[in-house]
Formats: structure tokens, sequence, C-alpha cells
């Protein structure tokens, strides 16, 4: 029997699709997608048209549904359930995009990360000009390791309930605590969003001027960059705000050893030599 331009071999039909033939004979074989003819002679020939059944049961297929789903869909199906399950997959579909940009969103703002850190000197303090940032953050109550493991917990599920990608997790220190002694009081925990959240989750880095440092070591090593930055300070005649912020730039993801991380403080500063306007009489 001789058919038409539309259609095709299974070898040729696969060529079509960009599979293999092995794919065609197995959704044959468990009755899930069938050559439209078979002649006397068992050659077996796929329509054209057959074309976008086959893509629609990849597209189920690939976003997480069986071939035993797919099967026993496809044996019911009818415009009401193509729809639904169009709408059940839609919705997959986007939980899965959004995973996608988050995940692209953690290697831009890691490689961010790391090119920021090339550009500077180490246990250098420098003046920088900030923009306004975006932090999501939970206070601790207590300083102990109770309580920042309780606030910890509490910022990632906080986390969980707004559209941010997956930034690190910082602290800050209270600069009372740091003229004490006290290196390891953590005064709350942070991440840096991508644009404002209307919660009172959500505060505010404001824009101004900031004395910066990266210093060797994790959250563990702040004692130095407290000194330094403190010692620059009362050189230039600077006043400091009251909160360091800690973000560890380099981590385990990029060295083996904690004393090779790199943390970055920084903390607001006033230049207090700065003329005072005349009044007027």
């Amino acid at each position: 029997m001789k058919y038409s331009e539309l259609y095709f071999t299974t070898g040729d039909f696969a060529k079509l699709l960009s599979v293999k033939k092995h794919t065609l004979f197995h959704y044959h074989k468990i009755g899930l997608f069938s050559p439209q003819i078979t002649d006397e002679n068992g050659y077996r020939y796929y329509h054209l048209w057959q074309i976008n059944l086959f893509r629609i049961i990849r597209i189920l297929q690939y976003i997480g549904m069986s071939l035993k789903e797919i099967k026993l869909y496809l044996a019911n199906r009818s415009p009401e359930q193509f729809m639904s399950v169009l709408q059940s997959e839609e919705i997959q579909i986007n939980q899965e995009i959004q995973r996608l940009q988050n995940m692209k969103k953690l290697l831009y703002h890691q490689k961010r990360r790391i090119s920021e850190y090339l550009q500077y000197n180490l246990n250098t303090p420098v003046v920088v000009s900030l923009e306004e940032k975006y932090l999501l953050i939970t206070h601790i109550s207590t300083n102990t390791s109770q309580e920042i493991s309780r606030a910890v917990q509490e910022h990632l599920q906080i986390r969980k309930t707004y559209p941010i990608s997956d930034n690190n997790i910082c602290a800050t220190y209270d600069i009372n605590d740091l003229k004490k002694g006290r290196f390891d009081y953590y005064n709350a925990v942070y991440t840096e969003c991508d644009f404002p959240i209307a919660s009172h989750y959500c505060d505010s880095l404001p824009s101004g001027k900031y004395i910066q440092i990266y210093c060797l070591g994790g959250d563990d090593n702040i004692e130095q960059a407290y000194t330094l930055i403190q010692s620059y300070a009362t050189t230039k005649k600077f006043l400091l705000g009251d909160t360091f912020y800690a973000d560890t730039l380099l981590d385990e993801l990029t060295t083996e050893q904690s004393q090779n991380y790199i943390t970055k403080v920084i903390v607001a500063v006033t230049n207090t030599t700065a003329k005072k306007p005349d009044s007027k009489t």
C-alpha cells in the first residue's frame, strides 16, 4: 500500500522528532503512543499531525507526570480533562520557572560577590558610597546559642514567605557590644533583598557613606575587622554608626579551611570634621 507524504516510517518520524526509534518502539509497546497505520506487512506509519500529541506527551513527562499517568489521561481524554491537566501542569511549570530564576539570581550574586572581593585589598578600610539596600531582617533578643538558632530558623521560614533570591544569611553587631569585646554577640540576622518588601520584617540600609573592609576568616574574626575600622575612623576623625554588617563573601563554596574565608564588614560613617553652616543672624 502506498501512503501520502503525510505519513512517515518509524525511522523517519523519529528523525523528525529528534528522538531515538527505541523511544517510539517503547511508547508503542506500552500502548501510550502508536503508529496510525500498520500495513499487512507489519510496517508502521506515523501521520504528520501526530507530532502534536507526541510533543504534549514529552512536555507532560518532562514536568513530572509518569508514563502511566499520561496513559491514564489519554485513555479518558476529553476537552475538559485536557484543560484540567493544562491548568495543573501550568502551575508546576510556573513554580519550576521561579525555582530556576532563583537559582540564576543565586549564581549572579555569587559571581558579583567574588568580583567585588577581587577589587579590594584585604585588611584595608576604605570609605565607599552605597545606594539604599533592602534587608529582610530577624532580630536576636538574647545572645545565647539557643536564641541564635531559633532566630536563624525563623529567618529561614520568613524567607520562604517572600519572593526573594537565595542570598546569603548575614549578621549584624551592635557597636556597644564590640566596644566591650563581645565579638560573638549577634544583634540580628538578615538577607539582602532585590527590592523592598511590604512587611515589618523588612528594613533598609540607607544610602550614604560607609567604612568597608575585607578580612580573612568568617564571622569569628569580627574582632580584627572592628579593630581596623575603629583605628581608621579615629585617624580620619570619623564617627561610626551603631550597627556593623558582616557578610561572608567567600566560604565553603570556594575554600575548605574556615581561616581562608573572606568576610566583608561595613558600618555607616559620619565625617565629624565637616564644617557646619554659619548660622544666620
